[in-house]
């Protein structure tokens, strides 16, 4: 038959929702950053530059507001994390891209963020000056 799986308190399971979202964000940030020669067990002879056309990553920042829920934060926390794209370039970086996809997805990105300025663009218009 079926069994019943037994929980701690709701407090208990959100406080280890809240570590585990927190500690999964954090993971993928640490993926990105790069490492010193120092941090590194053989250094290079001289230092490896990044490629230019790749981003700094921003730090995502979170300010609980007075009296406010767990739930909303980690939803505002997801949001943040979302709109950043952090996640989004872990994707297309866990595997190589031959070229034709990489063109794939940059044309995809690209309508995409024409689609956003689209809809801002009537957002801002229907509110008016």
């Amino acid at each position: 038959g079926s069994q019943r799986r037994v929980t701690g308190s709701p407090a208990r399971t959100m406080c280890r929702r809240v570590f585990l979202v927190v500690g999964a964000i954090l993971g993928v940030v640490n993926a990105f950053v790069p490492l010193r020669p120092s941090q590194t067990m053989l250094a290079p002879a001289r230092e490896v530059s990044r490629p230019q056309s790749a981003p700094p990553l921003m730090t995502i920042k979170i300010v609980l507001r007075p009296n406010e829920s767990v739930d909303s934060a980690i939803m505002r926390l997801r949001r943040e994390v979302n709109k950043s794209g952090h996640l989004r370039i872990l994707k297309t970086k866990r595997y190589f891209e031959n070229p034709r996809e990489k063109q794939k997805r940059k044309a995809s990105e690209a309508r995409r963020k024409m689609k956003f300025a689209r809809q801002l663009k009537r957002r801002n218009a229907q509110q008016g000056p």
